[in-house]
């Protein structure tokens, strides 16, 4: 059984409010014992895909990391059923030590919560699926931990560079199979 603790202002939850269905972001919550936080996928979704769901769809999860000026990228896919390819990017560096906690929670944790969310920001639905990241994100980790730092704006400039350069996501999904390493993947070097 999946626990999932929702409190009012400051959570991930509040902030789908004003996004459009399809959006995806990743938040730390607690175990089921409350004790220790790990990341869970928050997806709002309309009616539309949720019957396309269906009562036990099929979820899946692949990363795809980038790099670019000294910046790496992490691009978090999710695939439900046949027809819907969802992501969200990581940033090791983000403010706030908050990217250093999802990262260390992606590479400990066995299950990672998926929560479904309908057009009201409402629980609809709440699923774990198997963490097959785990062990990827443990070998980022140990890259990461030895980059200097970057802000967030390096992190958004060099996101936007990336995603000028990428496939449709369905098509991504297809060229990441499995957790990458960090010597794959997009790398530029702009000059000075």
């Amino acid at each position: 059984m999946l626990t999932i603790e929702v409190t009012t202002g400051g959570n991930i939850i509040d902030h789908f409010e004003y996004m459009s269905p399809g959006a995806m972001g990743l938040d730390m919550i607690p175990n089921d014992s409350g004790t220790v936080l790990r990341p869970a996928l928050f997806i709002k979704t309309d009616k539309s895909m949720r019957g396309s769901f269906g009562a036990n769809p099929q979820i899946n999860i692949r990363v795809a990391p980038f790099a670019l000026n000294d910046v790496y990228l992490f691009s978090l896919m999710v695939k439900i059923g046949r027809e819907w390819y969802l992501e969200s990017w990581l940033n090791y560096h983000a403010d706030g030590g908050f990217g250093h906690q999802l990262f260390e929670g992606l590479a400990n944790q066995m299950h990672i919560p998926v929560i479904i969310l309908d057009e009201e920001t409402e629980i609809v639905a709440a699923y774990e699926i198997k963490n097959s990241l785990r062990y990827g994100f443990k070998d980022y980790l140990k890259v990461l931990g030895t980059t200097e730092p970057w802000t967030m704006g390096e992190f958004d400039m060099a996101k936007a560079m990336v995603l000028g350069t990428l496939p449709r996501l369905d098509i991504m999904w297809g060229m990441h199979p499995k957790p990458p390493s960090l010597k794959i993947g997009l790398e530029v070097t702009l000059g000075k």
